[in-house]
């Protein structure tokens, strides 16, 4: 487990000898983590999802959580796999399944591009002037 957050000493506790708690890891680390990883666990609710768009820009999938934002993210069969249930049933469930996948390592990488800075930029940019230009913000400017 990489990260650390106000569930660390109750996890460190509760993890077996077969579980690594590496704490808060380096961008390089991580990279490396990812890249070394079979596919990338989230069993939290985030807002967006970023750790599962990570996974797959290093051409990894996610197992995740339906709920929250990792669910938007992560394309069930193609990107990843969904677990519906908070339980570790379910979980295990999910993690099995990924036995009887293929996942192709170009669709995982330009599914997370599709999620770039860059994207969003230019999808908010796209926006905003569509919005001026239909006079939604009349006598604004805009400079970027």
């Amino acid at each position: 487990m990489v990260g650390g957050g106000p569930e660390a000493a109750r996890l460190r506790a509760l993890a077996g000898r077969e579980t690594d708690l590496l704490g808060p890891v380096d961008d390089v680390a991580l990279r490396d983590l990812y890249r070394g990883c079979r596919a990338v666990v989230m069993a939290s609710v985030e807002d967006f999802g970023i750790v599962p768009l990570e996974a797959m820009a290093c051409g990894r999938p996610a197992v995740v959580f339906a709920e929250g934002g990792g669910r938007e993210t992560v394309l069930p069969g193609q990107t990843g796999v969904l677990f519906q249930e908070p339980t570790a049933a379910s979980l295990r469930a999910a993690v099995d399944s990924l036995e009887g996948l293929r996942f192709n390592t170009a669709t995982l990488r330009a599914h997370a591009e599709a999620h770039s800075r860059q994207v969003f930029e230019a999808r908010f940019r796209a926006f905003v002037e569509e919005a001026l230009a239909d006079g939604l913000a009349p006598n604004h400017s805009l400079t970027w």
